[in-house]
């Protein structure tokens, strides 16, 4: 069996394949932290032969809004 598994942010994941797009598909939860990341991806196929790669996510911060109620206008 193929198996993908993704480790980012010190946590590791199984990707799952998606026979309707024809991709691997993962959900990683997300740093609290915007920036630069790596995941190292390693797959594994049919004949046993693993492979491994390092690509780069770039994570986007959002950014905190504060909402001031019972404000008072003249």
């Amino acid at each position: 069996m193929n198996e993908m598994t993704i480790n980012f942010n010190e946590k590791n994941y199984i990707a799952k394949y998606n026979e309707q797009t024809g991709y691997y598909e993962v959900n990683l939860e997300a740093p609290e932290i915007g920036g630069i990341y790596e995941a190292d991806i390693r797959y594994t196929d049919l004949f046993g032969q693993s492979y491994e790669d390092t690509q780069v996510i770039q994570i986007l911060a959002k950014e905190k809004i504060k909402i001031e109620t019972n404000i008072v206008t003249m």
